[in-house]
């Protein structure tokens, strides 16, 4: 810990990555205040959404071989292509997802890769949240957003969030020493 505080230090004086350290600062700080007023679960929800986006910013400014996400990780969906999961799975203990549907990540193949390896070993954790279909403001907007903005679109979101959680009702029901957590987020 003390490494990484020199290291921020050291970045603030040579002025490197203000912009990522401000934005995790606020982000912390506002997870935080969110905490501390009512105890309202949309905020306790929001408290931990900012808290997480911090943590990825701060995450760009870690040089590499200090936990530092690969660069392939933060990429677009093609990075997918020249390493497939399955490959990126081998080492890997734990998966956490959160998306629309998710549909696209959880296919056979993926589900498959995914019981095969991280849910294989007794610390791996497969944790995934996605839409809640009862949350109607929250799909009208996402569906704007990924149907209607298609030319020619191959699935609707809702076919695909019910799609998704069957995936994850028969990935919860295998026999593996993992655990795994499967949720809807609710606004």
């Amino acid at each position: 810990m003390l490494r990484s505080a020199r290291r921020v230090l050291k970045d603030l004086r040579e002025r490197r990555n203000i912009d990522a350290y401000v934005i995790s600062l606020l982000s912390i700080v506002f997870a935080a205040l969110t905490l501390v007023g009512d105890k309202v679960s949309d905020q306790f929800k929001w408290a931990v959404l900012l808290a997480g986006v911090g943590v990825l910013v701060h995450q760009i400014t870690l040089p590499r071989g200090e936990g530092r996400l690969s660069d392939r990780a933060l990429e677009d969906r093609t990075g997918f292509e020249q390493t497939p999961l399955k490959d990126r799975l081998r080492s890997s203990q734990e998966i956490w997802m959160f998306a629309p549907s998710g549909v696209n990540f959880l296919s056979d193949e993926n589900c498959r890769a995914i019981g095969g390896t991280v849910l294989k070993r007794h610390n791996g954790i497969v944790k995934m949240v996605v839409l809640d279909l009862e949350a109607t403001a929250a799909l009208d907007i996402a569906t704007r957003q990924l149907d209607n903005g298609l030319e020619y679109p191959l699935q609707s979101l809702g076919d695909s969030i019910r799609t998704t959680q069957g995936m994850m009702a028969a990935m919860a029901s295998w026999q593996s020493p993992g655990s795994r957590q499967f949720k809807v987020f609710r606004l």
